[in-house]
């Protein structure tokens, strides 16, 4: 089994990619197989409604990322939360490379700034069982501002609730 890990903030010192480092880390000492995909390191287009393969000359990422999302039987994905839903960003990912998330499981790492964005989750789940027929698994991981150290030169996650329903998310999706 493979576990496809995508990252989707933008922002370099993002409390999204800090929880999925942390996701990272957990799934390493569980010996699962996976990839690590971070938006912020591919140039991707945005999705205008062409073929996917029309995208490949002009953005060769979208190769690299196929390749990996080709590989995946489960995928966890990182994502912020803008006015109670997820981002631009990850909406693009999903449009672009979804259809390699069909009939497949799925896990969620949602980051907002406050305690009530935790909602943006249904938007995703609708989206990925309608268009792809995929499966959430839960629980979801929510986290906000106030569940990380943000003192250090890398921000951590570091609040017990959702460190201990990462490790659950993991036990039921893999």
């Amino acid at each position: 089994m493979k576990l496809i890990l995508v990252q989707s903030s933008l922002r370099k010192n993002s409390r999204t990619a800090a929880a999925m480092k942390e996701v990272k880390k957990r799934v390493e000492r569980k010996g699962i197989d996976f990839e690590y995909i971070d938006l912020r390191n591919y140039s991707l287009p945005f999705c205008d409604g062409r073929s996917f393969d029309s995208y490949i000359e002009d953005y060769p990422d979208v190769v690299k990322v196929r390749e990996i999302m080709q590989k995946g039987d489960r995928y966890i994905f990182g994502f912020p939360n803008y006015v109670y839903t997820f981002s631009g960003v990850f909406k693009n990912f999903i449009d672009i490379f979804g259809k390699f998330t069909i009939g497949k499981k799925f896990g969620m790492v949602i980051n907002a700034g406050g305690v009530n964005g935790y909602m943006a989750s249904n938007n995703l789940i609708s989206i990925m069982l309608y268009d792809f027929n995929a499966t959430a698994i839960m629980p979801q991981v929510y986290t906000k501002r106030l569940d990380f150290d943000e003192t250090k030169d890398e921000i951590e996650l570091i609040s017990e609730k959702p460190l201990e329903k990462i490790d659950q998310m993991l036990s039921n999706l893999v």
